[in-house]
């Protein structure tokens, strides 16, 4: 169980460090902070929520 967890927080982790910033200057938006792109995210309608 203990692994599982680990290999989900890198998986959080790259997705939000790495795949999302890249995603998001594909589309020409401006990258930055994590909290900013989650926002950013949120209003591309990409996440649901980003306060969750």
């Amino acid at each position: 169980m203990e692994a599982f967890v680990s290999r989900f927080a890198r998986l959080q982790d790259m997705l939000g460090d790495k795949l999302l910033p890249a995603y998001l200057a594909a589309l020409g938006e401006r990258k930055g902070a994590l909290l900013d792109n989650l926002d950013c995210a949120e209003r591309l309608e990409l996440v649901p929520s980003a306060d969750e």
